[in-house]
């Protein structure tokens, strides 16, 4: 059988083939509405940061938050129980969500901390390990900046 998926033709042979398909194209949309989300979240947090500007903090780029957003979230189990998360200082608790950074230590965080320092700065709290940094945000405070100077 043939299925289309947006302008791409699928060929599949079975009912299981066909879901894995419509979930992988759910998985992109919901892909291309967080890198938006995020897109959108840091012109608006970035568009006037002069000090940040100067201090060259650059948030990690919308792509990698959001591909983080969709697949580091893990809850916590017996064995992280006693670890602390050192970005908020308190102890993961059963249940609770947490990522490790892409770092060689794999350093653990709160997922919602993690997302706090990804939105902020590119690199592990710990360890200073970058990940990939945001074009747009230097975009934004590039013209900032020149729209300064020059008028």
């Amino acid at each position: 059988m043939l299925a289309r998926i947006g302008n791409i033709y699928y060929f599949y042979s079975s009912y299981e083939e066909q879901e894995r398909l419509q979930n992988e194209e759910r998985r992109r949309q919901r892909l291309a509405t967080l890198i938006a989300e995020e897109e959108q979240h840091q012109q608006i947090a970035f568009q006037n940061n002069f000090e940040a500007m100067w201090n060259n903090i650059i948030p990690a780029s919308p792509r990698f938050i959001a591909q983080f957003r969709l697949t580091y979230l893990q809850q916590i189990d017996d064995d992280l129980c006693e670890t602390s998360c050192t970005i908020c200082l308190e102890n993961l608790k059963y249940g609770e969500y947490y990522a490790q950074w892409p770092c060689e230590a794999k350093h653990v965080f709160h997922h919602w901390c993690m997302l706090k320092v990804l939105r902020a700065q590119n690199t592990c709290p710990l360890c200073r390990h970058a990940v990939e940094r945001s074009d747009l945000v230097t975009r934004l405070m590039m013209s900032q900046y020149f729209y300064r100077i020059f008028i």
